[in-house]
């Protein structure tokens, strides 16, 4: 079938070959990065380089309605980049994988939609600790993350991130009264589009508050800096009830409980998780911290014990049920008395740190964070 001499010029007589071929525009390959020209317009445009490139729409180049074609061949992501005052608006992404694609349409001479047929798929990665999940009927690869990394990706796309920021540190038991426990770290699911390696943050966990000082937050947990988590909220610690020491917990991605005479911290956002307990003032006992699943348990056991923490969640549902841990659950709220040790969260649990109970004893640390990262294969 023989090119379409498209675009037509008046007084032309066009053959039926010419009309059955009126889709068949010629091929524009670009070894490099590229900016787009008038004659673009009847033109498939195809970038083919092994490295990242960009293609550039200039302003006052086309006309409303005109149509540019694209896909992206090579193994380098493609950038299509706005020149100096062009507004290029996708529902999508502008950076194009790898066999990807679209089509740009000019609203005007500086205004233009991307439309992506097909969207963006998922990208490739490694780095972490790989393993092979299933989540309803679909195969992914999962990575876990436990420390400080780097996510290598080797094709742009998307990635699912599920992050749990560090665990809030529990509050210190002071006079007769137990300290309020820690937050859970946040707990949150995103899908982020990766086209470049990306930094792996795992948020540490809070320390414990010494007398008279409350728990310091946990650290959040990211990847890049397209998906920050919210740290866990340290617990507030301990203060008889004469003294005016008496402290709330803190605000954080969950909050953290109260000590026995205060209120509990809330969460940053109920996006991110649950306030921390508040003080019935019944005892002296301190109040547990949010979790990512409930509320810290409120304070004032009548036999002086403190409260539990909020729930957490289980990892089975962003794992397919391969890990079914159940994480970033709150921190306990310290005793009237010392009758127990105050418990540290565990290490990649989000867990927020177990109070000091009344007397003096410190509060315990908060676990640190984890970050799993799923993709499609």
């Amino acid at each position: 079938m023989p090119t379409t001499p498209y675009p037509f010029v008046s007084g032309e007589v066009l053959l039926a070959s010419d009309l059955n071929a009126i889709q068949n525009l010629p091929l524009n390959d670009k070894t490099d990065s590229y900016t787009l020209e008038v004659a673009d317009a009847y033109k498939r445009v195809v970038m083919n380089k092994a490295t990242a490139t960009t293609l550039t729409v200039n302003d006052s180049i086309f006309t409303t309605g005109d149509v540019i074609q694209v896909l992206n061949k090579g193994a380098g992501t493609m950038t299509i980049t706005a020149g100096a005052g062009v507004t290029i608006n996708t529902a999508g992404s502008l950076a194009v994988a790898q066999y990807g694609g679209g089509t740009l349409v000019a609203l005007s001479a500086s205004v233009f939609n991307f439309f992506s047929p097909t969207g963006s798929s998922y990208g490739t990665a490694t780095g972490g600790s790989s393993s092979s999940i299933t989540v309803g009927g679909q195969s992914y690869t999962l990575l876990e993350f436990t420390t400080d990394s780097t996510l290598t990706v080797t094709k742009a796309g998307l990635f699912d991130v599920l992050l749990v920021s560090g665990g809030g540190g529990g509050g210190a038991g002071r006079g007769s009264q137990g300290g309020g426990g820690g937050g859970a770290g946040s707990f949150i699911e995103q899908t982020i589009y990766l086209s470049a390696n990306a930094a792996v943050d795992v948020g540490a966990g809070g320390a414990g508050g010494a007398l008279g000082v409350v728990g310091t937050n946990g650290l959040a947990s990211a990847v890049g800096t397209s998906a920050n988590g919210v740290c866990g909220a340290g617990g507030g610690c301990g203060g008889t009830y004469v003294q005016t020491t008496n402290q709330n917990g803190q605000v954080g991605g969950n909050g953290g409980g109260s000590d026995g005479r205060s209120s509990g911290g809330a969460a940053a956002s109920s996006a991110f998780g649950f306030n921390g307990g508040t003080s019935v003032q019944s005892t002296f006992a301190g109040s547990g911290g949010g979790g990512a699943g409930a509320v810290g348990v409120a304070g004032g056991n009548v036999s002086g014990l403190g409260s539990a923490g909020g729930a957490g969640k289980s990892l089975s549902t962003f794992t397919g049920g391969t890990v079914v841990t159940t994480i970033a659950v709150g921190g306990q709220g310290g005793d009237e008395t010392t009758t127990r040790a105050a418990t540290a969260g565990g290490a990649n649990t989000g867990t927020g740190g177990g109070a000091g109970s009344g007397g003096g004893t410190v509060g315990a640390a908060g676990g640190s964070g984890i970050v799993y990262i799923r993709f499609k294969v």
